[in-house]
């Protein structure tokens, strides 16, 4: 776990109002971007040979119903981005305020192989201007993901299925028996947790991990 060298971002927040204001008008969607957090905390963490990025940040404004949320992670080679800002439902917060807030988001960076990276950060209203660059390095870490051992209860022998992770993350557990088609079987928003399953004699099961970043609203 290492914590972030963080780089001012290139516009305040005193600098987004008129912006995010005219974005307000013409988002499309349902979530209406409001610029990026003032930033608390955040910290690099390798675990089960996945990579995360924690970030805290304080959503001010004044409205209850907003979140922390991020977008999809983009890789070209050592270098990462992603969008990742405050975000605020305007068709429920007319009207409804409440004290500023933090709010904490994990991003999943994915299975990189060890060395140094960048992950630049950008908000949508800011156009193509990052707010922040922050270097990184993956360790060497050959632990996996998901481990696999078995025992005995009144139910008879079960699969235990160990998944490694972190908080603020779902886990989803997913099976097949001819690793083309997969059914999800479990789901799991807390971590590291452990799964335990009947086994079936003659049956021949694959399982595998989907990991998946959460909103806290």
């Amino acid at each position: 776990m290492k914590k972030c060298q963080w780089i001012p971002r290139i516009f305040s927040a005193k600098h987004l109002v008129c912006l995010s204001g005219f974005l307000a008008l013409t988002a499309k969607s349902q979530w209406v971007p409001d610029g990026p957090p003032n930033v608390l905390d955040c910290q690099f963490m390798t675990t089960g040979g996945i990579t995360y990025f924690r970030l805290v940040g304080l959503l001010p404004g004044g409205l209850c119903c907003q979140r922390l949320a991020g977008y999809g992670v983009a890789r070209q080679d050592t270098a990462l981005t992603q969008i990742l800002e405050q975000e605020t439902w305007g068709s429920i917060c007319v009207g409804l305020y409440c004290d500023p807030r933090p709010e904490e988001w994990v991003s999943v960076l994915g299975a990189l192989p060890p060395g140094g990276y960048t992950l630049t950060l950008r908000a949508s209203s800011e156009f193509a201007f990052p707010w922040a660059t922050l270097s990184f390095t993956v360790p060497t870490n050959a632990n996996p993901t998901l481990n696999i051992s078995t025992t005995t209860n009144s139910n008879g022998s079960m699969l235990r299925l160990g998944v490694a992770g972190v908080s603020k993350a779902v886990y989803v557990l997913e099976s097949s028996t001819n690793l083309t088609s997969w059914t999800a079987v479990k789901t799991s928003s807390v971590a590291p947790v452990t799964f335990s399953l009947p086994m079936t004699n003659g049956s021949k099961w694959f399982y595998r991990t989907s990991i998946w970043p959460t909103a806290t609203h």
